[in-house]
């Protein structure tokens, strides 16, 4: 049996899938999805950002979270703790605390414009990002539930 191939989007070559990472899935996904750079590649272009940008080599693990919210959601951590007060620290959807081990909520934000809409824990923003954040689907669900709540 051979293995299948890939072909890298960075070096351009043909390598197994063993060469690839593999790209973070859902309990639902069947099948395994990978990254599109291969393995050595995306040790260079991580060696090379470290390198070469000072804000990202002279993070440390606090400043990790800041980093990534600007550089992501194009917010500031101040930014983030203005939205977490203005929740009291509760989920949007649930009002409850973050059950993660970082204790932080999920900056969530819409796919198609890129405007961050709240916090939310990891089960509520899951499953708005289950259901495509579709308001169709949500309704959909709510009605489900309401059906069949009585039984």
């Amino acid at each position: 049996m051979t293995e299948q191939t890939k072909k890298c989007s960075c070096c351009k070559k043909i390598k197994p899938l063993s060469e690839y990472y593999k790209r973070g899935t859902c309990s639902s996904e069947v099948t395994v999805r990978y990254r599109s750079h291969c393995k050595e590649c995306t040790s260079l272009k991580s060696a090379v950002r470290w390198e070469t940008n000072e804000e990202f080599k002279n993070r440390g693990k606090n400043n990790a979270y800041k980093y990534n919210i600007k550089k992501n959601y194009g917010i500031t951590e101040e930014q983030y703790l203005k939205i977490y007060a203005e929740q009291n620290g509760l989920c949007a959807i649930c009002a409850q605390k973050s059950q993660s081990k970082s204790g932080r909520l999920a900056l969530d934000h819409c796919h198609k414009t890129g405007i961050v809409r709240g916090l939310l824990c990891t089960k509520c923003n899951a499953g708005i990002g289950m259901l495509k954040d579709d308001i169709n689907l949500l309704t959909s669900a709510v009605l489900y539930l309401k059906r069949y709540s009585n039984v």
